[in-house]
């Protein structure tokens, strides 16, 4: 139900587009029989972007990315204490990870970010907000190549930044979202900033 793929844009072609099935339809076709795969969200991890064109249709699955830089030089000492510590718990007390949520905590935050601000149309509240929302996203959209798939993915992820932060209304803070829709690098570092000069 939640899956985690590393280097995912080394895969070939054949496994692409397997996934591509999975992460549209949910279905896994096997020697021509349609499995339906219980998927509720699934993380990817690559080295760099996909540079390939015919990848962007399924890079574009992927909109909300993360930047993971290296560990800074005054961190190390942590990372390594960390990494003992994880290593020495694993070895000597089994490799237990403390339950924080279930996978039905994620689906009932889906449902409530879906129907909590106005269900199927933006309620009165929200009005100001999806303006503001789709200003940003515009200017993104021609000054950063952000795909058009991505906008109600990131409309999601707003309502539910709203929830999880207690608030029955979304404020234009909300459009911070975007900060993590960059295509590459370059762009993953500028839009915090960017997306902070346009909601001032």
């Amino acid at each position: 139900e939640i899956v985690f793929l590393d280097e995912i844009f080394k895969a070939n072609g054949t496994i692409l587009n397997t996934l591509l099935s999975i992460l549209n339809e949910r279905i896994l076709h096997n020697a021509g029989v349609p499995w339906k795969v219980n998927l509720v969200m699934l993380f990817g991890a690559s080295n760099e972007p996909p540079q390939e064109e015919e990848l962007g249709a399924f890079f574009d699955r992927f909109p909300v990315r993360m930047l993971c830089d290296a560990v800074e030089e005054n961190a190390l000492e942590n990372l390594l204490i960390a990494a003992h510590r994880r290593h020495y718990a694993s070895e000597l007390e089994g490799d237990s990870v403390q339950q924080v949520a279930c996978i039905n905590d994620f689906r009932l935050l889906h449902k409530m970010s879906l129907y909590k601000f106005g269900g199927v149309q933006p309620a009165e509240p929200v009005a100001g907000f999806t303006k503001t929302f789709l200003t940003v996203f515009r200017i993104l959209r021609h000054e950063y190549g952000i795909s058009d798939r991505s906008l109600s993915h990131f409309y999601r992820l707003a309502r539910a930044r709203a929830l999880s932060e207690g608030r029955n209304t979304l404020l234009d803070n909300d459009c911070k979202v975007l900060y993590y829709c960059g295509k590459d690098v370059e762009s993953a570092r500028l839009l915090p900033t960017v997306v902070d000069s346009l909601l001032q």
